[in-house]
Formats: structure tokens, C-alpha cells, sequence
């Protein structure tokens, strides 16, 4: 069976077993690693059955800046965008969500030193199986290359950790998952 196909079923399996997961988002809050307050933390606006971030960003915002992901329609690099509560979102590729006129001349991109990656299933490692587009993998290789310090952190149910994953050269590990039950640090 080829690794495509491999992939494919695992993320078909993950999918079915995330949308039964539920906990409440006070804990994710909870679990949170205390950072430096310069520290520039991308977030993600959660779709499907991901974890709701939300609470966790408006707590983070109050000592933090924020930003969010914009999925670009022609290369796989995410960029970031300055994102506050109450800011007007508007709807990108793929059912996400950034802040309104994050595509935009004027919307200048920050370049942040942590990033919350949503996934579909994780390993005690840190090995992350995502949708499938590359963009995570793609900015965080990116990202890394030009700060080493880089965090990436996964943010995922407790009940989507697995055994194995099938994975490719390009897949990042992740250096922490937060669950709803702590903050599990799988490199550094």
C-alpha cells in the first residue's frame, strides 16, 4: 500500500475520532506554557470538530500579540495577520477564517515566535498528521530556518494520540502538544 494511501486512511480514521472528542476550552487555558509577553503567538480560528482555541487567544491577547493564519490560493506558506477580540473575520480557502483585510496591501504580516498548529492526529514524539496541503509543514520548515528558537505547538484532544503515524520527509514534528489533560513536550 503506498504512503498516500496510508496517509489518506489514517486521516479518514482520525477525522471519524476527533469529531467524537469534546472537553471543555478552561483547560486548554489552564495548560497554556507561560511565555516571554514579546512573544508574537499564532493562533488558528478552529473549523470542523478542531479544539476551539478562541478562549485561549482572547486570554493570550491581553499580554501577547496575536495573529492568525492566512492560506494563500497560490503558494503553501502561510502568512500571519494581527488579530485582537472582536476583530471582523472574513472567510479564506478551506472553510478558515482570518481577519478582514489580512489579504490586503496594507495588512503587514508578523512573523511569530510560536505557533499553535491544529491537527488531526499526533505521537508521543511529536510527529503530527495534518489535512493533507502541506502548509503547516511548509511554514514551519520555513519559519525554523529562520528562527531556530521557533515553537511549534499542536493543539489537539488528549484522545487523538496514536502509536505511528505514516510520514514523509517533509512531515515537522512538533515540539509540544496541549491537550486538555497538560502540556506534553515531545523535542527541545
Amino acid at each position: 500500500m503506498s504512503l498516500a494511501t496510508r496517509k489518506a486512511q489514517a486521516r479518514e480514521r482520525a477525522r471519524a475520532v476527533r469529531a467524537t472528542l469534546s472537553a471543555d476550552p478552561k483547560d486548554f487555558v489552564r495548560h497554556w506554557p507561560g511565555l516571554e509577553p514579546s512573544a508574537v503567538i499564532a493562533g488558528y480560528w478552529p473549523i470542523n470538530s478542531e479544539v476551539d482555541v478562541r478562549p485561549l487567544l482572547e486570554k493570550l491577547a491581553a499580554t501577547h500579540r496575536i495573529v492568525l493564519p492566512v492560506t494563500p490560493r497560490d503558494r503553501l506558506h502561510l502568512s500571519f495577520r494581527r488579530w485582537t477580540p472582536g476583530a471582523a473575520m472574513e472567510a479564506g480557502p478551506f472553510g478558515t477564517q482570518h481577519p478582514v483585510g489580512a489579504l490586503g496591501d496594507g495588512a503587514d504580516p508578523l512573523v511569530p515566535d510560536v505557533v499553535m498548529v491544529p491537527l488531526l492526529a499526533f505521537t508521543r514524539r511529536g510527529d503530527r498528521l495534518g489535512y493533507g496541503g502541506g502548509y503547516y509543514d511548509a511554514t514551519l520548515a520555513e519559519l525554523k530556518a529562520g528562527n531556530p528558537g521557533l515553537r511549534s505547538v499542536g493543539v489537539a484532544f488528549s484522545g487523538q494520540m496514536v502509536n505511528a503515524l505514516p510520514l514523509e520527509e517533509t512531515d515537522m514534528a512538533l515540539d509540544h502538544v496541549l491537550t486538555e489533560n497538560g502540556l506534553l513536550t515531545t523535542r527541545l
